[in-house]
């Protein structure tokens, strides 16, 4: 990274670039371009990891990758998951999982650890966002939707 033109990075697990994504942060901070204060970092969770003893570590993974201790916002994917060995080519739903009170409870555990400064959800209708609410014990500020 040359020069830090962005100070938000949205990046994913399934997007598979999150160490280049690090590596080209932890330059940019170490030859003092930008500080880590400076920027806001986003991922997000992916749907096979959406049972709640998966979401801690699909979230460490992530910060592993990316060489950070935390992200700023850390957003479930999609509302659809995928059981957890299926293939990104031929996904199969998972229709027994209750992702809004399993997922969202991992993600709750994941800014409880630390490992995000702030959770969300990304593509939710009012109604998802409305069941996430209801089993929710941290408040929901950010939402994301792709147009």
């Amino acid at each position: 990274m040359t020069k830090v033109k962005s100070r938000h990075i949205d990046t994913a697990s399934v997007y598979e670039i999150e160490d280049e994504v690090g590596r080209a942060v932890n330059d940019a901070i170490a030859s003092g371009e930008v500080t880590r204060p400076e920027l806001f970092i986003t991922t997000k969770l992916w749907l096979r990891q959406f049972s709640r003893d998966r979401v801690v570590p699909a979230a460490r993974e992530s910060l592993t990758k990316l060489g950070l201790d935390y992200v700023d916002l850390y957003l479930v994917h999609w509302p659809t998951p995928f059981k957890p060995d299926s293939p990104l080519d031929a996904p199969e739903f998972d229709n027994e999982l209750d992702i809004h009170a399993e997922t969202w409870s991992g993600m709750e555990d994941v800014q409880r650890l630390g490992l995000a400064k702030s959770i969300g959800v990304s593509n939710y209708n009012a109604k998802m966002i409305d069941d996430v609410v209801k089993v929710r014990t941290f408040a929901l500020i950010y939402l994301h939707y792709n147009l």
